[in-house]
Order: structure tokens, then C-alpha cells, then sequence
């Protein structure tokens, strides 16, 4: 896990994550090579949920999460853009 944001939304803890330390590794020295990753969303009771996973197409090395009015904001540990998601949707 990198770092962890609290869900204004929900109380729960939100936790991004990389699937893979080896594909990490690779991206940095070729960013080229994707690396996946997913968000977590961990309440105070009850089952952990994945509320995000990519290959890296989309956002390479997820490193941070916030959600917000029914959005996903996703931050990534080398690359200087955001993926924005609306929450509910499968696209």
C-alpha cells in the first residue's frame, strides 16, 4: 500500500496499491511498461472491496485515492496526470 486517505463519503479507509513491486520497478526504469495497481476500500466493519483496478493503461502505479461526491480520484507514483472516475459506473 502507499498512502492512505479517510472517505469523506463513507468513514472508510481508502488504500491504493500495487499489484506487482517487480512491474513497478520496470515502469520506472521504462515508462513504457505499465504497471497495475488497484484502490481498496476498507470500512470499520466489514469486507475489504476493491472499488478500482487497471492494467496501468489508465493510471499507471495507483499511489493515492480520494473519493468525493460519487467521483475516484487517482493519483500515480511517476506520472504527473490524474484518472478521474464517476463512482457507480463500469467504463
Amino acid at each position: 500500500p502507499d498512502n492512505l486517505t479517510w472517505s469523506r463519503a463513507n468513514g472508510a479507509l481508502l488504500v491504493a496499491s500495487h499489484d506487482s513491486l517487480w512491474e513497478l520497478f520496470w515502469h520506472l526504469r521504462d515508462p513504457a511498461s505499465h504497471a497495475s495497481g488497484g484502490v481498496y476500500r476498507v470500512p470499520s466493519r466489514g469486507q475489504v472491496e476493491r472499488i478500482f483496478w487497471d492494467d496501468g493503461h489508465r493510471v499507471d502505479a495507483p499511489s493515492v485515492a480520494l473519493e468525493s461526491s460519487g467521483y475516484l480520484l487517482i493519483g500515480q507514483v511517476f506520472d504527473d496526470e490524474l484518472l478521474l472516475c464517476a463512482q457507480g459506473r463500469s467504463d
